[in-house]
């Protein structure tokens, strides 16, 4: 005989519907509830941290970027279902996490994710003056060879590359890929051209982003 806040503390494991069902189809014996059946449920934090798989992870993130090119999001994203009509499978993206500012490149391989990075510091340094500090990406093979390494360092730039499974410690780039395929889509069904043409709609995509505030 308890109540039923006083059952659900014994039994932390089983929520409140599960001990009200069992005694309304009498699935047990000498139980008896008293007093209100209806009363608010409490989360019992000590069983959810013991529970959970990992941390929670924050919505915002509090990493700053004071600067242009002080830190720069990259991810690949391909293959792509179709091969475009200029031989690329994918593309790769690279976005100033100071403005915002989008880079892509189209890649035939992933393999050319180095020479086409190259490209883009060395010309994103020239324009803006600055020297790249952070790069964070994945733990793909694209960006974690030792080539790809040792370039990094001949330049000074820290690489952090996210945990295994955890998409949302690289969620700057990942959303921007997200988006750019989305914009690329809406432009070839509007045009009602075949989807060998993704390469140049994920391109005007682009533009069209760098121009939206």
């Amino acid at each position: 005989r308890a109540s039923l806040y006083t059952w659900h503390r014994r039994l932390g494991h089983i929520s409140v519907d599960s001990v009200l069902k069992m005694v309304k189809k009498g699935m047990v014996k000498g139980m008896e509830l008293v007093g209100e059946t209806k009363q608010k449920f409490q989360v019992c934090k000590p069983c959810l941290t013991g529970k959970a798989s990992r941390k929670p992870i924050p919505k915002e993130s509090d990493v700053e970027n004071p600067r242009r090119l002080y830190r720069v999001f990259s991810d690949y994203c391909g293959p792509m279902p179709t091969t475009a009509r200029t031989g690329h499978t994918g593309f790769s993206t690279h976005i100033d996490g100071h403005s915002s500012y989008v880079d892509i490149r189209l890649l035939k391989h992933k393999d050319e994710e180095l020479t086409e990075f190259q490209a883009f510091t060395e010309h994103a340094e020239i324009v803006t003056g600055e020297r790249m500090a952070f790069l964070r990406t994945d733990g793909g093979g694209e960006y974690t060879s030792k080539v790809f390494e040792a370039y990094l360092k001949s330049k000074g730039i820290h690489h952090e590359t996210t945990n295994a499974y955890t998409q949302q410690e690289n969620g700057k780039a990942e959303r921007m890929n997200r988006r750019i395929v989305e914009i690329a889509r809406s432009l070839l069904n509007d045009a009602e051209l075949p989807a060998s043409y993704w390469g140049d709609a994920v391109q005007h995509a682009i533009y069209i982003i760098n121009r939206t505030p």
